[in-house]
């Protein structure tokens, strides 16, 4: 009998793809580090994250107007939203839940040239009309998200 591994989760959950340029050249292209603050918990693989000014730090998605975003702490000073990839030390990086709070904590995120895996999103309690926002938001930054096939059937030909 397979086993299934019900641990914490890994970035092949979240990540499908990204653009291979950072891969061939060292260069973090689709990812960088950001501050998020907020309260509670948050999972450092899939989270959906959106930049608060007020704070001048990302925060985990609720229901925040993206639309009123004008400025980020992201390289390219306007993207509004991201996807938490990883804890600070790395890409994958994933040992326990971050604690949140008022002083920001360090998250690599996925922000650009890349895709996500709908199903690996941890939404909570955002409800379908945010979470259609936010997709849109993403697919804006280039980011595609690639939903999960309902259904999977394998067919095998033999010569």
């Amino acid at each position: 009998m397979p086993l299934q591994y019900e641990g914490r989760k890994h970035l092949s959950d979240v990540e499908a793809g990204y653009f291979s340029f950072g891969t061939t050249s060292a260069v973090e292209y689709s990812f960088a580090t950001v501050g998020v603050e907020g309260t509670g918990t948050m999972e450092p693989i899939g989270t959906p994250l959106v930049y608060d000014a007020t704070a001048s730090a990302f925060v985990p998605y609720l229901a925040q107007d993206i639309s009123a975003v004008t400025a980020s702490s992201l390289p390219d000073g306007v993207s509004p939203v991201a996807v938490s990839m990883g804890e600070a030390t790395g890409l994958g990086v994933n040992t326990a839940d971050i604690s949140l709070s008022s002083t920001p904590v360090d998250v690599k995120v996925m922000w650009r040239a890349g895709a996500v895996k709908d199903g690996g999103i941890e939404w909570g309690s955002v409800t379908a009309p945010n979470q259609a926002l936010f997709r849109q938001a993403l697919e804006a930054q280039g980011i595609a998200v690639v939903e999960s096939a309902a259904d999977a059937n394998p067919e095998f030909y033999t010569a």
